[in-house]
């Protein structure tokens, strides 16, 4: 699938609910089906070609043997001037004939409406043991637009869940694979019948709990019965107790078949430290007897004496030229707010005065773009998004993380780490590091905003308010200037971390110390100059690498340090308008009591010179 192409489609997948309750037949229950697991939002997916497309799904599941597929609804994300031909159809099999796809069961006229395509059939069909293939069909008459990249995925490696044909591709073919990590249609499929409370569970996971004290054991539950869930009875085995308990879900899962949750369940404590198999079962839903038989999994509980913080590598691609990355700009900031010291990020600058590189340590396919843990790579946007499930993870090691200079202000910083795993690990262990810049700014330079000709449709709307947005939604030009750029990457080590930095072997709860040593007098832009200037501030990020898996475990940033005008223009004869002073922690003093300080004077043509000062 190396010629499929992918971008990230700015409209979410609308699900349309099922028809009337009045139409339904007396007992029939209205659910879901989806390979959408997690209801995320889709991604679009296409071959760049003007030509007809057949997209399937295949389903197969003894829950759903008797239940009738009454329609369903995909979201092509194209014009209607750009696409006809649309149709929607159920098959036994996936056949061709002379190229042309020949559905066997049901074709229909569907309608499309705001880029979601509907399909309602006049006679509901009944699936039966040996599975139906759900599907639809359209031609791209032109590129305009996404029409190059028409079909809607989500992320997904079930095998079932997207087969593809098209003029050019000549076999029905399955692109589950065909893109990192896997992808599935994003198709909904409307079902009536007599469902039942159902919950399938396993455990992909270790859980963790602290010595003494309760904890919980991570799992993931799926919808394998059509009705919404609100609550499970579970029973679980650990260190050869076994207890039965109660949780509710904080929201119900939905009626959706296959619509799944990652859950943390309570269980008692334990008084040792160790590694304790453990199983879970999922006796009741919603107060009735479990109606799947697959309701049992297995995983390990590790009893640790502490948890570390888990604070996710939040990574942004972004450049002053690219007239939608104002996006991931407020993304950043607003959860730096939100999550204050804990929230770690890298801003990775392409072309423009604050790049230094345009060798990323990921795959980035366009502008803007995210990664979280250099494994979860989506737009931009979806930051806010990402974030919070990526935080909810538990890390095995902690980094705390100290930057300072080893001398002269502007030369030699040394990055220091210390790290300290909760539980003993054998392997490839290293620690990466960079420096960013915050408090980035000049006059000259002015980010592309592309919302500015948007303000009607996005002002005042959910997401696009708040003090963030107001700079790019509330400004009438295509560019803004003035803005102070934070998380700004300005050197780094090697991106799969620095070798040796920790030992092969790691015991538990012992702290290893690192250090890593910057000259910033060399931290120049791809064009060679300087990046640093005005009164930014500098910190150093820590990276805990697992390399043999290219996976990583946790991070964290040190505090400020000032750089004092590293950069600016050298002073002349002219006249001191200003004297500001900073601690060694980079803060501002008002006023300096004894002690090492920072002075920085400004001149009245604007320069500014720097030097230490020793109060006494």
């Amino acid at each position: 699938m190396t010629s499929f192409r992918s971008m990230k489609h700015k409209r979410l997948l609308t699900i349309l609910a099922a028809g009337a309750a009045t139409a339904v037949p007396a007992l029939a229950d209205q659910a879901d089906f989806s390979y959408n697991r997690y209801g995320e939002g889709t991604t679009i997916v296409g071959f760049n070609r003007a030509e007809a497309h057949d997209i399937a799904i295949f389903i197969k599941n003894p829950a759903l043997t008797g239940a009738k597929i009454t329609g369903f609804s995909v979201e092509i994300p194209v014009q209607y001037a750009q696409a006809d031909g649309l149709s929607g159809w159920l098959s036994s099999e996936l056949k061709l004939e002379n190229n042309v796809n020949v559905p066997d069961i049901v074709s229909v006229s569907p309608s499309f409406r705001d880029y979601v395509l509907n399909v309602s059939f006049p006679e509901p069909y009944t699936i039966t043991d040996k599975g139906v293939y759900v599907g639809y069909s359209f031609n791209i008459k032109n590129l305009n637009g996404y029409g190059g990249h028409p079909v809607a995925v989500i992320s997904n490696n079930d095998p079932n869940g997207l087969f593809v044909h098209t003029s050019s591709f000549t076999q029905w073919e399955s692109l589950v694979d065909g893109l990192e990590g896997g992808v599935n249609s994003s198709m909904t499929v409307h079902l009536e019948g007599a469902f039942t409370e159902a919950v399938g569970i396993s455990i992909t996971k270790d859980s963790y709990a602290r010595v003494g004290e309760p904890g919980y054991a991570n799992v993931t539950i799926s919808n394998e019965g059509g009705k919404p869930v609100t609550s499970v009875e579970y029973t679980y085995t650990a260190d050869g107790r076994t207890a039965t308990k109660r949780y509710d879900l904080p929201e119900p899962l939905p009626a959706r078949f296959g619509a799944a949750a990652d859950l943390m369940l309570p269980v008692d404590a334990i008084g040792n430290e160790g590694e304790y198999p453990m199983t879970v079962t999922v006796t009741h839903v919603n107060g009735k007897e479990n109606g799947w038989s697959q309701a049992t999994a297995g995983g390990k509980m590790n009893v640790v004496r502490f948890f570390p913080t888990k604070r996710p590598l939040a990574e942004e691609f972004t450049g002053l030229w690219c007239g939608w990355c104002p996006r991931g700009y407020v993304a950043l900031e607003e959860l730096a707010e939100e999550y204050g010291e804990d929230f770690v990020a890298m801003a990775w600058h392409n072309r423009d005065d604050m790049a230094i590189t345009s060798s990323y340590p990921v795959s980035v396919p366009g502008f803007p773009y995210a990664y979280i843990d250099r494994a979860t790579g989506a737009d931009a946007g979806n930051l806010k998004t990402n974030y919070p499930v990526a935080k909810r993870e538990t890390a095995i090691a902690d980094i705390d993380m100290e930057l300072h200079w080893s001398g002269e202000i502007g030369q030699e910083a040394v990055a220091d780490a210390t790290v300290k795993f909760m539980i003993p690990q054998e392997g490839d262990f290293r620690i990466a590091y960079a420096i960013v810049a915050d408090g980035l700014t000049d006059p000259s330079w002015r980010q592309s905003n592309s919302y500015w000709g948007y303000r009607n449709d996005y002002i005042d709307q959910p997401g696009y308010t708040g003090e963030w947005w107001d700079l790019f939604l509330k400004d009438s030009s295509p560019y803004v200037k003035g803005l102070v750029f934070n998380h700004v990457v300005i050197a780094s080590s090697p991106n799969s971390g620095e070798a040796g930095s920790l030992p092969g072997k790691i015991e538990a709860n012992t702290p290893m110390s690192h250090s890593c040593i910057f000259d910033i007098s060399k931290a120049l832009n791809v064009n060679g100059k300087p990046i640093i200037r005005g009164e930014a501030t500098l910190r150093a990020i820590g990276i805990v690498i697992d390399a043999n898996k290219g996976k990583v475990i946790n991070c964290n940033s040190s505090r400020p340090i000032p750089t004092a005008g590293i950069g600016d223009v050298a002073a002349d004869p002219a006249e001191t308008v200003e004297t500001v002073y900073y601690d060694l922690a980079g803060q501002r003093v008002a006023e300096p009591g004894k002690g090492l300080y920072i002075k920085v004077e400004t001149r009245s043509d604007g320069s500014r010179t720097s030097s230490k000062e020793m109060r006494r």
